[in-house]
């Protein structure tokens, strides 16, 4: 559930905030369909090879990789930004999308390893239902600090939202290891 939240907190923010990121840093008219084009496509492309990982190995522990990848790669967009690497800029946008569109269906199938099967769609519809409401905070949220900060900081601001996951999936990783 909490993951849930988080998903649609990131995704919704860098989605619907990364245009005025973007054309505020410089970026328009083909550039910025290009830059955008290649969010969408990471976030398509990445659905592939996540999902083997996440059929291969523990999902908790790929949330973390997957989380810690997108700290790091959230660090360095403005670092690329500023120093005119547009095509590093599209590579960082495409995994960070990709790892967070990525999110969702995890903690959707993690939560479904947990349930039985005749609450499968009572719990769909609860986490569709907290998806959304992160997806409505998260460019609000995103939007203030971006006003106060700058565009730049809207890497700070999902730094700041993936650090708040990591902590939650570390803990409920221990948790999970100790009880077994």
């Amino acid at each position: 559930v909490v993951s849930c939240f988080y998903c649609g907190v990131l995704y919704a923010a860098l989605i619907n905030m990364l245009p005025i990121f973007a054309s505020q840093n410089g970026i328009t008219g083909l550039d910025l369909s290009i830059f955008m084009g290649t969010a969408i496509s990471g976030a398509i492309i990445l659905q592939f090879p996540i999902a083997y990982l996440s059929d291969n190995f523990d999902r908790r522990k790929v949330m973390l990789f997957m989380v810690v990848t997108l700290i790091i790669l959230c660090l360095f967009v403005p670092f690329f930004m500023a120093r005119g690497m547009f095509t590093l800029n599209l590579l960082a946008i495409a995994l960070i999308t990709g790892l967070i569109a990525c999110l969702y269906p995890m903690s959707m199938s993690e939560t479904f390893d947990k349930v039985l099967k005749e609450q499968i769609l009572a719990a769909m519809s609860s986490l569709l239902l907290i998806y959304a409401l992160g997806c409505i905070l998260g460019p609000y949220l995103a939007s203030i600090v971006m006003d106060a900060f700058g565009s730049s900081a809207l890497f700070s601001f999902m730094n700041v939202v993936a650090l708040t996951l990591l902590l939650f999936i570390s803990i409920r990783t221990v948790s999970y290891t100790h009880s077994r």
